[in-house]
């Protein structure tokens, strides 16, 4: 019971201490930034397995610690205060055993390792390899993009060939003669396309 409490009671001194650091950092910022920007905070893991849940808190942990220049040997230490539930047992039990991760890109190995699904890089692979625009090109690019959130190591020009190829004819033809160098081009120039063309001729297709 009393190790218990001594793990909440410096669970909790470490929270305040990496607020207050983050704090600091914020208010070094240069006037003009702290005055016209403002970005959320991350939201918490609570250990959930789902690759594309684990995908967004990573780059939403990432894009506020890199925006506010915190530095990079307190980012776990900042990470580990947004565990909750199952995440923040897997976490405690690490740092029993002094098994803890010891820099950032490691803490994100061992965490996917923990709580990703083993079969779900596979399962996206399998559907970015077959993915093709069966409906509108505005729900394509939704149903693309939420592939893509399960693979956040897919290069660029990857992701540009596998959505252009499962555009339907007229869309991918009128995209390829952009030829657009970029998944955003690329998606922009197809839902150009579809704002210009009749909804009964996408379902004739």
């Amino acid at each position: 019971m009393s190790n218990n409490y001594n793990n909440n009671i410096n669970m909790q001194d470490l929270a305040q201490l990496i607020a207050s650091a983050v704090a600091t950092a914020i208010n070094n910022k240069p006037e003009k930034e702290q005055n016209n920007v403002r970005i959320p905070m991350p939201s918490t893991y609570n250990g959930e397995r789902n690759a594309a849940v684990i995908n967004l808190w990573i780059q939403e942990v990432e894009r506020y610690l890199n925006f506010y220049d915190v530095p990079k040997t307190r980012w776990i230490s900042y990470g580990v205060t947004l565990l909750r539930d199952r995440a923040q047992k897997w976490w405690n039990q690490l740092s029993q055993k002094n098994e803890e991760s010891t820099t950032w890109e490691k803490f994100k190995v061992d965490l996917e390792y923990s709580f990703k699904p083993s079969y779900s890089e596979h399962a996206a692979r399998d559907r970015l390899a077959s993915i093709k625009q069966n409906r509108s090109v505005a729900e394509y690019v939704d149903e693309f993009q939420d592939v893509l959130l399960d693979l956040p190591r897919v290069s660029d020009d990857e992701a540009l060939d596998r959505f252009v190829r499962g555009l339907k004819d007229d869309a991918r033809i009128h995209v390829l003669t952009k030829e657009p160098r970029s998944l955003e081009e690329a998606t922009r120039f197809a839902i150009a396309t579809s704002a210009t063309t009749p909804r009964y001729e996408y379902c004739k297709q």
